[in-house]
């Protein structure tokens, strides 16, 4: 794991966003977990700056118990597949 944190509805955006300009691709849907991938040099310059935030600036939505693993992260290669998972916790 190179970087985990909770988050409320809709504080996947960034990533869906990412599926419809073609830098990740959603590979199985359900939320039992969702998973993504992305290149590493899609999604790390991401995460060493700053957690993508939902949509709006409502608190409950805001990303929260957030652990990242930057030098870990600084390690990967541009053309490295990272694994997102995403659990649906509603």
């Amino acid at each position: 794991m190179l970087a985990d944190w909770k988050v409320g509805s809709r504080g996947i955006i960034w990533l869906d966003q990412l599926v419809e300009h073609g830098e990740a691709q959603l590979v199985k849907t359900g939320g039992y977990p969702n998973l993504y991938t992305a290149l590493a040099g899609s999604i790390v310059p991401l995460f060493l700056g700053e957690v993508p935030p939902a949509e709006d600036d409502v608190p409950w939505r805001m990303p929260r118990e957030i652990t990242i693993k930057r030098a870990e992260l600084a390690l990967c290669q541009a053309n490295e597949v990272l694994t997102i998972t995403v659990w649906d916790q509603s």
